[in-house]
């Protein structure tokens, strides 16, 4: 009966060795697994969902889609291609009027991305130094049009060199019907200066942009949630459906990478405009708003409501 007694709690140990060992051998695999490959979509933290979301968008976007000046003339297309192909022929013909002809093409409302090219092929050709100085302040104004609407204010404020100065500049950014635009942006622009991450704001700014119809306002809750009602004005752009949403509204969102834009999301804990906000900086754009108060205090302070039908 001893040698019984002894042998079983034996057997026991060594089945419980191999049980921990064969679970520890299991565990090891699992997490060696997925340190070489990402985890899958459904197990993924919405964190992980949003860079993924970013990551296909910015695999999408062509090179020289920078907003600045990366575009090269043989990247152009359609009419901007045809237009800069007569721009070329013209200066050929009369290497003396490439500044005139980049004069004439100011005055249309052609892109920015054909307006770059044709004033980086005359910065070449023009040796003066007001032409040159014209051409840059032409660059600037197509790379941040608010910034330079603020700098002739400042110095319409300033001596009477620095007023006649202003009066030239206006001149010239009034000649352009895009940059011309861009005017009306500046008071709004001033309230919501550019910055490197997302900025928090109360619901009297954000009531204030949705009035002026200068900016972009986005609903960072389900489509579903958002027919049932949301801010005037708002695009439903769901988190959940980040890329994809994206991709219809790209055209617009792209337009407004300059102008201000908001997101809100259910408000509270709702961690969504947030997210979506984040995912927009690192998309390049300038002046990203989150209302941190969200759809619970728009409602909260009974203000204006739409329905999606």
């Amino acid at each position: 009966m001893s040698s019984h007694h002894s042998y079983t709690p034996s057997v026991r140990y060594l089945v419980g060795v191999w049980l921990l060992a064969t679970t520890a051998v299991c565990i090891g695999l699992l997490v060696n697994q997925f340190r070489e490959k990402p985890l899958p979509l459904h197990y993924a933290t919405k964190q992980q969902r949003m860079e993924a979301a970013v990551a296909q968008i910015a695999s999408r976007a062509p090179a020289s889609s920078t907003g600045q000046a990366g575009m090269k003339p043989e990247q152009l297309t359609g009419v901007d291609q045809a237009r800069y192909q007569a721009y070329l022929e013209a200066v050929k013909k009369r290497p003396a009027d490439a500044f005139a002809e980049t004069m004439a093409a100011w005055r249309w409302n052609d892109s920015v991305d054909l307006q770059r090219c044709i004033i980086s092929h005359t910065s070449k050709k023009v040796t003066s130094t007001e032409e040159n100085e014209t051409l840059e302040l032409m660059r600037k104004a197509l790379d941040d049009p608010a910034a330079q609407w603020l700098e002739c204010e400042r110095l319409e404020r300033g001596n009477s060199l620095e007023k006649l100065i202003a009066s030239r500049r206006m001149a010239l950014l009034e000649s352009n019907p895009r940059i011309k635009a861009a005017k009306d942006l500046t008071a709004i622009s001033l309230s919501f200066p550019t910055a490197d991450h997302p900025q928090i704001i109360g619901w009297q700014a954000f009531r204030a942009l949705t009035d002026s119809k200068k900016g972009v306002i986005l609903d960072a809750r389900p489509e579903k949630i958002y027919r049932l009602g949301h801010v005037p004005g708002a695009l439903s752009f769901a988190r959940e459906e980040f890329a994809d949403v994206y991709a219809k509204q790209k055209a617009v969102l792209e337009s407004s990478k300059d102008q201000p834009v908001a997101v809100y999301c259910a408000g509270l804990d709702c961690e969504d405009s947030k997210m979506v906000s984040g995912a927009l900086v690192k998309l390049g754009f300038r002046r990203v708003l989150i209302f941190k108060g969200g759809w619970t205090e728009w409602t909260f302070q009974h203000l204006p409501q739409e329905v999606k039908r």
